[in-house]
């Protein structure tokens, strides 16, 4: 989970939010919309062998099923989560809410989406269904299903990456390959 999840450079008050939609959010989902940011971005690496900075992107597959990972195993095309201020700007959103008691909390390369439980005997929950109102439970809380998603590194400027010769020195904030 090291470097998956970024804070936000200030935590968010939710209280206006929560009056102007007249709801309250589940509590540990809040506390992770408050304190995270909705994406995981890209990170900067100094590759040895050429003294160039280059961009990588971590981009989060999840599964419960395996082990080990590959980039065409994403079965959620998950991109990132919906920021706070965003989560009831739409009706589709809305109509989830009040039809079943879910709001829509992340985006995808489809049209399915992770959705947390708002009522009280399903609340934190996070479930996911495709373009269908089937839900699948999958964790019972944002922190559960985060430990459960495996992570694949896709490199945009790295025709190969060893994630094993990765390194950062003191106060540096970007990440180092050895060339060796």
């Amino acid at each position: 989970m090291r470097d998956l999840l970024l804070f936000r450079e200030n935590i968010i008050d939710s209280q206006e939010f929560e009056e102007l939609n007249k709801l309250r959010l589940p509590p540990v989902y809040k506390s992770f919309a408050t304190v995270f940011k909705p994406y995981f971005g890209f990170t900067t690496c100094l590759d040895e062998s050429d003294s160039i900075k280059k961009d990588f992107m971590t981009h989060i597959f999840c599964s419960l099923e395996k082990a080990k990972y590959q980039i065409d195993d994403d079965e959620l095309s998950f991109e990132q989560f919906i920021d706070l201020e965003d989560l009831l700007k739409y009706d589709s959103q809305r109509y989830y809410l009040e039809k079943f008691g879910l709001m829509p909390i992340s985006k995808h390369g489809h049209s399915g989406s992770l959705f947390v439980g708002m009522k009280k005997d399903n609340l934190d929950q996070i479930y996911y269904a495709l373009d269908t109102h089937e839900f699948s439970f999958m964790a019972d809380n944002i922190f559960e299903l985060l430990s459960n998603f495996r992570l694949v590194t896709v490199n945009y400027d790295f025709e190969t990456l060893d994630e094993n010769k990765l390194y950062q020195n003191w106060r540096e904030d970007f990440w180092r390959h050895k060339s060796s």
